[in-house]
């Protein structure tokens, strides 16, 4: 009876740690989706030195904000999502 208990208990330690692990690689994903002022303006950099600048401006005028710091956080997806949309000929 020890034994079973014993293997029962390890097994339910090894569902257990899965569980975590995929709480954590869940966790992470999330963070990655999160969109700071930093990210959205390394990206948006990046396509202006492409030669995409007016039509980064142009977006993000069109969201109420004169420059990018006047940027709402929720509509960063949104202006990189219409800006990759331009860039890759969409």
């Amino acid at each position: 009876m020890n034994q079973q208990i014993s293997e029962l208990l390890i097994e339910a330690k090894k569902i257990i740690d899965d569980a975590l692990n995929l709480l954590n690689v869940n966790k992470q994903k999330e963070e990655e989706k999160v969109i700071t002022l930093d990210k959205i303006r390394a990206e948006l950099t990046s396509f202006a030195r492409k030669g995409f600048t007016k039509d980064i401006r142009d977006i993000i005028t069109g969201f109420g904000a004169n420059k990018l710091s006047e940027l709402k956080p929720e509509h960063y997806e949104e202006v990189l999502s219409r800006v990759r949309d331009i860039v890759n000929g969409r």
